[in-house]
């Protein structure tokens, strides 16, 4: 079960859009806004790790992609390993980052208006995707997920378990004092978490479909243009003429 269902976000749909000729809403009212929608980041009290949680961990960022029912028996279920996306900060610094998007694809292709939270940033490959307004230190952070970033990390088993018998050590689930130094941030909210689990999944384990060549592409682009042409002329000449 996640933190915080999509109920909890359910006024925010309502917020009317502007009347036509008011002024741009300020956008820190909209990174506020978006950024309550978009994540949980209260404290939990129980102190347990969950899908979904962007964590901080020697100053390396992550998105947990174990399922809560794996982390909650996790040493049987899971052997002690979590599973992790890294999220890369959107920093005009980062220039580990810049390297790495622009291997294949130009600087000035990067900017683009995504979509939605899985939008396909500019040119690059479906894939990576923005995690924008994410609250740290009382400022929002944007950060970039590259779902085949995929580190997985072994957490042993507390000593003062070690006495225990196996089905109570079976019982166990990782709480972030197993985790040190990681600690919560915040925990992406539904209906934005299961799509992005989804997401990294597929994207991780889905089918690749390979590419046509450039004449095969040639050849689609001009029978789309013929029926583009053909479906424009069909209307033009039905249209009603008007008598005098």
């Amino acid at each position: 079960m996640t933190v915080a269902g999509k109920d909890i976000y359910d006024l925010v749909d309502q917020i009317p859009d502007p009347t036509a000729g008011t002024p741009t809403p300020n956008e820190t009212i909209a990174a506020n806004v978006w950024s309550y929608r978009l994540y949980f980041n209260k404290e939990t009290g129980d102190d347990l790790v969950r899908r979904g949680d962007i964590v901080k961990k020697d100053d390396i960022f992550y998105l947990v992609l174990s399922a809560d029912c794996d982390l909650g028996h996790f040493w049987k279920k899971n052997l002690g390993i979590i599973n992790t996306v890294v999220l890369h900060p959107l920093e005009n610094k980062n220039s580990d980052l810049k390297k790495i998007l622009t291997i294949c694809v130009k600087s000035q292709q990067l900017p683009g208006k995504p979509s939605s939270l899985l939008g396909q940033i500019g040119e690059l490959a479906t894939g990576p995707f923005v995690l924008p307004f994410v609250p740290l230190d009382g400022e929002k952070k944007h950060f970039i997920a590259i779902p085949k970033d995929i580190v997985s990390q072994r957490i042993d088993l507390p000593a003062k378990y070690t006495a225990l018998a196996e089905k109570d050590k079976s019982k166990i689930a990782v709480k972030y004092s197993h985790w040190l130094p990681a600690k919560r941030i915040c925990t992406i909210s539904e209906p934005f978490l299961t799509p992005v689990i989804q997401h990294v999944l597929n994207v991780v384990g889905g089918h690749g479909v390979p590419d046509y060549p450039e004449q095969m592409k040639t050849i689609l682009k001009g029978i789309l243009e013929e029926f583009s042409t053909t479906t424009q002329t069909t209307a033009s000449s039905t249209q009603p003429t008007r008598t005098q």
